[in-house]
């Protein structure tokens, strides 16, 4: 081979010279080759060697080959040994870069199969989500059928309202009974309007009005998460319809699960807003004019979903403080009765609203019909109307009148509530009733239905033939000196209370 001869070598993973491995010797050789000092065949050789133990020597090796100025021709066997040795080297780069390519098709695979799982992830994430669609189309479904069959019940009892007024006001007019058609055309107008009231909450809601969290946890904000429900209150939001309709909003999810678990009902049972919604057709069919109109729908927006709309009421704060002064006693003595024929547990002094004239109504009305039995009805009504029976009965000591209610006189109803509720439960109310009964079944469900529903008729008729029964106080006062009507006005959970209408009164009213 003639001197400038240049030997291959693959051009994988070059190093830097200044690599760790080359000895001081080694680098005085190389420099005093470099600068055209004579070296034996043994030297070169043993620098062969030296400089193919790794591609830093390849390098150096191919260097010294190329350095042609110091040779006028390079021995036969320095060339046979540079080409052994880079021969060999080739053979080391060469197993290394399949090494390296082993390397890198493990990565690939690796690789490939984190995609892999990342995807059926994906996929199961997706199905998962898919699911959960599903799922909540389903509860939706349900929600829909519920809310179709209350809206054809809530229908069905207007039209009857509206016949049985119809019907009174033709019979008086024949007979000439001039107050009695007054007192049904009154009714008769009043139904008109809350229809109308009913078709307005329907109404889409506006929601560039921001909903208003007004019952909840303190933080204010919404939607609220399932953690945060496990308080002992119900959420309630302002909301208003693209009409301008305003109203209170009570989501079946907003109910809280620990109230409904300390007031009887089933583990996952939320239906207090069909509760609220059953309320005002109970007043509807007595004609009370003490409930709201309400209304079952949803809001479009997925933060409260399913729930109850009650027409809101504005109030008076510093009015309300003086409500024993200002609201009218016939409209309290009204309230007192839907609360003893419901079996309210949550009627304290928030949950009422009065105007300038003393019109008081009724708001807040879920807490009905409870599972629990034992848990005593709470109405401030209720007591307003019955203390004078306990003033009466000469009994000053608060603990006398808490073991001796019962035997208590009981106060009679006025002649326009004992009027009403004989119009309610005479014969020729019947159809009106029995559509009111479907009612009670469709809203709390068949068998939970028909049994309030026959609690509700005996205490119906209990009130009308024995009038109210003295107000059970919710605690026997610690003093004397204590107020009992102001004890049992007192805002608490329902865990606060004790005792229902007790073993004697139910055995009277319920079936």
């Amino acid at each position: 081979m003639t001197q400038g001869t240049v030997v291959s070598r693959s051009p994988r993973r070059k190093k830097s010279t200044t690599e760790v491995g080359t000895t001081p010797e080694k680098l005085r050789a190389k420099q005093k080759f470099e600068k055209g000092g004579e070296l034996t065949l043994d030297q070169v050789r043993e620098k062969a060697r030296e400089f193919g133990e790794s591609l830093q020597e390849q390098a150096d090796l191919k260097t010294l080959v190329d350095l042609e100025s110091n040779f006028d021709e390079i021995p036969k066997e320095v060339v046979i040994a540079l080409q052994d040795n880079l021969r060999q080297i080739q053979e080391v780069e060469t197993r290394a870069a399949d090494d390296i390519d082993e390397v890198f098709d493990r990565e690939d695979e690796a690789a490939m199969i984190a995609r892999e799982r990342s995807e059926k992830q994906e996929i199961l994430m997706n199905q998962a989500e898919i699911e959960a669609k599903l799922a909540s189309r389903l509860e939706e479904s349900e929600n829909l059928d519920i809310r179709e069959e209350l809206k054809t019940r809530q229908e069905v009892l207007s039209n009857a309202v509206v016949m049985a007024c119809e019907s009174k006001i033709r019979s008086a007019q024949s007979t000439g009974e001039t107050r009695q058609i007054e007192i049904w055309q009154k009714r008769l107008d009043q139904e008109n309007s809350r229809r109308e009231i009913e078709n307005r909450l329907l109404a889409p809601i506006d929601l560039e009005v921001d909903l208003e969290l007004l019952f909840g946890p303190d933080s204010q904000e919404t939607p609220i998460s399932a953690s945060e429900r496990q308080i002992s209150r119900n959420e309630a939001f302002f909301v208003q319809m693209d009409n301008g309709e305003k109203g209170a909003m009570k989501p079946q999810l907003g109910e809280s699960t620990k109230l409904l678990e300390e007031v009887g009902f089933p583990e996952g049972q939320k239906n207090l807003y069909r509760r609220e919604w059953l309320a005002g057709q109970i007043d509807r069919v007595l004609g009370l004019d003490m409930i709201p109109p309400t209304v079952i729908r949803t809001d479009k927006n997925e933060q409260t979903g399913v729930g109850s709309v009650q027409q809101w009421q504005e109030t008076d704060t510093q009015l309300m403080k003086e409500w024993e002064a200002v609201a009218n006693p016939a409209d309290l003595e009204k309230l007192a009765l839907f609360d003893y024929l419901t079996g309210n547990i949550d009627r304290h002094k928030g949950n009422f609203t009065m105007d300038e004239s003393g019109k008081v109504k009724g708001i807040d009305n879920g807490l009905t019909f409870l599972p629990r039995e034992d848990l005593a009805p709470r109405s401030f009504a209720w007591d307003f109307v019955t203390r004078e029976a306990v003033k009466k009965s000469g009994l000053t000591d608060p603990e006398d009148i808490y073991v001796k209610q019962f035997d208590l006189p009981r106060t009679e109803l006025s002649a326009d509530l004992k009027s009403l509720l004989s119009e309610f439960l005479s014969q020729d109310n019947f159809s009106t009733r029995r559509q009111l009964e479907k009612t009670f079944q469709a809203a709390l469900d068949e068998k939970e239905g028909q049994a309030n529903w026959h609690k509700f008729m005996n205490r119906a008729q209990d009130l009308l033939e024995n009038g109210f029964p003295a107000y059970k106080y919710i605690h026997p006062p610690a003093t004397p000196e204590s107020k009992p009507h102001e004890e049992n006005t007192a805002v608490g959970g329902p865990e606060t209370l004790v005792g229902g209408f007790g073993a004697t009164q139910v055995s009277e009213i319920a079936p």
